[in-house]
């Protein structure tokens, strides 16, 4: 099971309203994602480097791929998931 991969810590759903597009962006440009998760066609999540997972809300699988392809190798060991 994905929840047990890398010790990820729950953030609170109170205090998680969703992260911005580029917050997200980020995220990802800076190496701090392990894993990234689709949940649905528009919201995503990303296990970071230091345990927490946040909620991409409005990220949809083609601004995805872009972020990806413009962050290149260094994003090659992100493991991706849908649920």
């Amino acid at each position: 099971m994905l929840s047990s991969f890398a010790g990820a810590k729950e953030v609170a759903s109170a205090s998680n309203k969703g992260t911005s597009d580029e917050e997200v962006r980020d995220l990802i440009l800076n190496g701090k994602v392990t894993v990234i998760v689709r949940m649905s066609e528009t919201e995503i999540q990303l296990w970071l480097k230091d345990g927490t997972k946040v909620e991409g809300i409005g990220f949809d699988v083609n601004t995805l791929n872009r972020v990806l392809s413009e962050c290149g190798d260094k994003c090659m060991s992100i493991v991706h998931a849908s649920e």
